[in-house]
């Protein structure tokens, strides 16, 4: 697991309540625009929790991978909520696989006012405290890891206001008698005669508030750690009368403190019913979502028979795809094979080939990607789907999924097939529930190159015994369509 995670703030017992019922979070559109455009968009989302969550407060404990992310208004996200001035505000909505939980929380040593920290998977996965998972610079990291090895106790990216002039701080460092700010200024940023200037003002204005400011450059940073920054750092921490074990933060806060390290291992989804006032006899123990079904589990959680014998498409005529689709693959797909990760190929391969499909349909059909399809939550029909066609032109909700599209993991085939069924079986009750019954439920696991398709009807799953490749996106646009109008 890689990429991009972005530490966001929890602040609400209803925000959090959405959060574990609902699997989505809301982020305003000009908080990316003005704070996080050089890093968007995040692969995964955890959560900072503030006072609120009382003994979990301070610390990093959940997480979610994203799976979708689309722009929403206020309106549409609250629907129930009375009309005021904040319902036209528009907002990313990043929909969210189940929430996990750490092996070990990260915690924070002190109070902290923050946003969003970007960080990345590696640093996410190792943190012992907040302050390991900033990653905004090589050299700050340099001088945080020679920080925590002398147990020189520092917080990183502080945010600090003066005279209505907002700082953020490379490293703050509490003192009994003083604070001290340390700057690592990178040649690149700080070398402009306009960025001196700046610097100089900011300098001016902290120290007037009682802040020492020292600077180190990259050289010194690179070459003279041990023999100059850090003992200039130990000797300015000395004559302001050595570390305060005190923070800044307001009374009610919690005090400055050591954590236990992190063990090691993966995470691990946990119960958050203790969070929500859920009874213990309610509490899921294991919850499975669609990602968790295999072929075993489908047949024996889900009594399918699962059918591998059938030739079921090849029949189908080849469809002349548009010269859009044709040119659009011929650049795309040698470029997402190269990239090789999941969201390339969803993007570049089976989003275009799914709105050829709806184009030949003359729009008369839908197709939802990233989408929450919850059916029964105790057999675990729930969770997210990586495509849905539905037959139906209502693009704002599913009416009546016809055919799921799962995007293989690891660019195997086989891995997807009980995720695939177990989709096409909850479809098959959904559409009964509405009252829309469909003669067959469809299905197709791809790795973007490679299709396999299924179709499922009276219990039973049909797997096709063939393989279809991209190179012949004529026959896979013909076999989608089949699907769509029943006649596969």
């Amino acid at each position: 697991m890689q990429g991009e995670v972005l530490i966001a703030i929890m602040n609400s017992q209803v925000d959090f309540r959405i959060l574990c019922e609902q699997s989505w979070y809301r982020i305003p559109i000009s908080s990316v625009e003005k704070q996080l455009r050089r890093r968007w968009p995040p692969q995964w989302i955890a959560f900072y929790q503030t006072k609120v969550f009382k003994d979990e407060a301070y610390s990093v404990r959940y997480y979610a991978e994203v799976c979708n992310i689309r722009e929403a208004h206020r309106h549409d996200l609250f629907p129930d909520e009375p009309p005021g001035p904040k319902q036209n505000k528009t907002y990313y909505q990043l929909l969210l696989k189940p929430l996990q939980t750490l092996p070990q929380p990260i915690f924070s040593r002190r109070w902290r006012r923050f946003v969003f920290i970007s960080s990345t998977w590696e640093k996410f996965n190792s943190a012992m405290e907040l302050n390991d998972l900033f990653d905004d610079s090589p050299l700050e990291d340099r001088l945080w890891a020679e920080f925590k090895r002398l147990q020189i106790y520092a917080d990183r990216q502080v945010w600090v206001t003066v005279n209505n002039n907002h700082y953020f701080l490379d490293f703050a460092v509490y003192c009994m008698s003083g604070k001290l700010d340390v700057e690592t200024d990178g040649d690149t940023w700080h070398v402009s005669k306009e960025k001196a200037v700046s610097d100089n003002l900011r300098d001016n204005s902290l120290k007037t508030e009682g802040w020492r400011v020292l600077r180190f450059n990259t050289q010194q940073v690179k070459r003279q750690m041990t023999d100059y920054c850090v003992p200039t750092v130990v000797e300015n921490i000395s004559r302001l009368g050595g570390l305060s074990q005190k923070s800044d933060a307001p009374k009610n806060s919690r005090p400055c403190r050591a954590y236990p390290k992190r063990s090691s291992g993966a995470a691990i989804v946990a119960p958050l019913s203790s969070m929500l006032g859920m009874p213990k006899s309610n509490r899921i123990q294991n919850p499975i979502s669609y990602s968790d079904f295999t072929l075993k589990r489908v047949k024996n959680e889900l009594n399918v028979t699962v059918v591998e014998d059938r030739d079921l498409f090849s029949n189908i005529q080849e469809i002349q795809i548009s010269e859009y689709l044709s040119a659009t693959l011929n650049y795309n797909v040698p470029l997402a094979m190269a990239v090789g990760t999941e969201k390339i190929r969803s993007e570049l391969i089976i989003a275009n080939i799914l709105l050829e499909v709806r184009k030949i349909s003359d729009n008369k059909i839908s197709f939802f990607s990233g989408v929450n399809l919850d059916v029964d939550k105790e057999k675990g029909l729930t969770g997210f789907c990586d495509f849905i066609i539905s037959k139906s032109q209502e693009q704002f909700y599913i009416t009546v999924p016809v055919v799921t599209v799962v995007e293989a993991k690891n660019e195997c085939i086989v891995g997807g097939l009980g995720q695939c069924i177990s989709e096409m079986y909850a479809s098959d009750i959904f559409n009964d529930r509405e009252g829309s019954h469909q003669p067959a439920i469809y299905g197709a696991v791809t790795t973007g190159n490679t299709w396999k398709f299924l179709k499922y009807e009276d219990n039973t799953a049909y797997i096709d015994l063939k393989e279809y490749y991209i190179v012949n996106a004529n026959k896979i646009v013909a076999v989608l369509m089949a699907m769509v109008n029943q006649n596969a």
